[in-house]
C-alpha cells in the first residue's frame, strides 16, 4: 500500500447520475481520473453542495472502476444546527450528534461494509470552510469535535461492527492550523486531517504533519494516520516539488492524500514517479 495517494477532486459523470454519459463538455468521467493517474477521488465536498445521499451513487462505481482511495467528506448542515456549539445545551448536542450518526448509517447501509473499510470518512460541517459565508462563526473546536466524530464511529459500529469501527479513519476539515492541529489531533476518534488553504503553505503542512505524528504515536490506535492536501483552484506560491518534500519526510509515518485540481494530476502522476 503506498503512503502517497493521488485522487481527484471531483468526478461529473458516473453511473447513476441519470444524464446522458457522453454529450457532457468539460465534465470528469472515472476514466479520464484513472488515466491522468488518480487512484480516488473526494466525494461530497461541501462546495459542489451535493446531498449527502449522492454518496453511495459515486463511491461504489469509483471502487468498481478501480478507483480505491477514495475520501467521503460529511458533516451537519448549518440548518441542523442553528447556532454556534457553545450556545446549544447537552440536549440539543446529544440531538446534533445523533441526526449526525443516523443520516450517516443510512450511507453505511447502502455502501457496505468492504466498501467502508476502503473509505476515510472527513467530518466537516461545510459552514466551517472557509469561504463558506459564515465567517463569523468560529470554527468547530475539539469540544465539537471529538463528540461528532464519536457519533460517527458509533455509526460505524451499529451498522457493521465494533471491530470495523475501530479500523475506519475518520478525518477533521474545516479552517486548519497548526495550532487547531495540536488541539484536535490528540481526539481519540480523529486520524488525521483534509486541509484546503491550510495546505497551501509547505510550512504549515510540515508544522501539521508533526502534530499528527507527536499524537498518533501517543493514542496508538493502530490506525495509519491521514493528511491530505486539498489544493482546490489554488494558484500555489510553492511548486508542487516543495510540498513533495515535506511529504516524502512523513510518508512512513502518515498516509497522504494529494488532491490538485484536475489540470495538474497527470503533472503530480509524474513528479510522484521521480
Amino acid at each position: 500500500m503506498t503512503p502517497i495517494k493521488l485522487i481527484a477532486q471531483k468526478v461529473d459523470i458516473f453511473p447513476s447520475d441519470g444524464k446522458h454519459q457522453f454529450a457532457r463538455t468539460g465534465q470528469l468521467a472515472f476514466h479520464h481520473l484513472k488515466a491522468a493517474g488518480a487512484a480516488g477521488v473526494l466525494i461530497c465536498h461541501s462546495e459542489h453542495e451535493e446531498p449527502f445521499e449522492i454518496i453511495p451513487r459515486k463511491l461504489i462505481p469509483a471502487i468498481d472502476a478501480g478507483l480505491e482511495d477514495n475520501i467521503v467528506l460529511f458533516g451537519e448542515k448549518w440548518e441542523d444546527i442553528g447556532k454556534p456549539w457553545s450556545l446549544l445545551d447537552g440536549k440539543q448536542k446529544l440531538k446534533i450528534a445523533e441526526i449526525l450518526k443516523n443520516r450517516l448509517r443510512e450511507i453505511l447501509k447502502e455502501i457496505g461494509e468492504e466498501t467502508a473499510l476502503k473509505t476515510v470518512f472527513s467530518y466537516e460541517p461545510g459552514w466551517a470552510v472557509r469561504g463558506s459565508g459564515k465567517a463569523d462563526v468560529h470554527p468547530p473546536g475539539p469540544e465539537q469535535i471529538g463528540p461528532m466524530a464519536a457519533a460517527m464511529r458509533k455509526a460505524f459500529e451499529e451498522e457493521y461492527s465494533e471491530e470495523a469501527a475501530n479500523k475506519i479513519r475518520i478525518i477533521y476539515g474545516g479552517s486548519m492550523s497548526p495550532e487547531r492541529a495540536k488541539d484536535i489531533m490528540p481526539l481519540e476518534d480523529i486520524d488525521g486531517f483534509i486541509l484546503g488553504s491550510a495546505g497551501t503553505k509547505v510550512v504549515w503542512v510540515k508544522l501539521i504533519s508533526e502534530a499528527i505524528v507527536q499524537s498518533s504515536e501517543k493514542k496508538k490506535t493502530g490506525r495509519r494516520p491521514v493528511l491530505a492536501l486539498n489544493w482546490k483552484a489554488y494558484q500555489l506560491e510553492e511548486p508542487y516539488e516543495e510540498f513533495l518534500k515535506i511529504v516524502r519526510n512523513y510518508s512512513d509515518r502518515i498516509e497522504f492524500y494529494l488532491a490538485p485540481p484536475a489540470t495538474d494530476l497527470y503533472r503530480l502522476h509524474l513528479l510522484l514517479q521521480k
